[in-house]
Parts: structure tokens; sequence; C-alpha cells
């Protein structure tokens, strides 16, 4: 069950790639991974799910926090790249109410 997330600032972007089990245990990881979101510089946040395959409810929480983080700078948030499995649970959970899901 391992995670690996990287973060990458471009062009006034911030993207958050997030590859393998996303749970709990990569809390730390992930808050780390968008502390950059305070930089004004950054525009706009991009979570890449392309090499997830598997989220569970308590990620679904961290991306709260990350989404009440930007909120109050304002700063926009997209998911892109997420496959079937995880874009169903993202459905599910109503997050396209909450994110720009491509």
């Amino acid at each position: 069950m391992k995670i690996d997330i990287s973060s990458q600032v471009s062009n006034h972007q911030l993207t958050i790639r997030i590859a393998g089990h996303f749970t709990f245990l990569a809390h730390g990881e992930f808050r780390k991974s968008f502390q950059g979101l305070l930089n004004e510089q950054i525009a706009e946040v991009t979570l890449d799910f392309a090499g997830l395959d598997y989220i569970d409810s308590s990620a679904l929480g961290l991306l709260l926090t990350l989404r009440a983080a930007a909120e109050k700078l304002p700063r926009k948030i997209r998911i892109i790249n997420s496959p079937p499995k995880v874009k169903g649970i993202l459905k599910i959970a109503n997050f396209e109410r909450l994110f720009d899901i491509a």
C-alpha cells in the first residue's frame, strides 16, 4: 500500500501528482505537497490522479482540507486523470459539486 506524492509549480499552477493507495497514512506528505499554495504566485491547483489506484474516505477528508485552504486564498482546484474506479468514488461522494473534475 505505497503512496507517491509529488508536486511542482509551473506557470502559476501547482500540480500535485498522487499515485498508489491514497489513505490517511499519506496525510503528512499530502499536506506538505500543498504548502506552496500559500504562495501568492499560485493561481490554480491541479490534482493529477493518473497513477491513483485506491482512495478511501479519510483521503477524501484530506481533499476537503486542501479545498478549505484554497478557498481562503481563493484558489481554483481541478482534478484530472482519475481512473474509473476513483472517479466513481468521487462521484458517489458528490465531489463534482466541490471540485472541477475533468
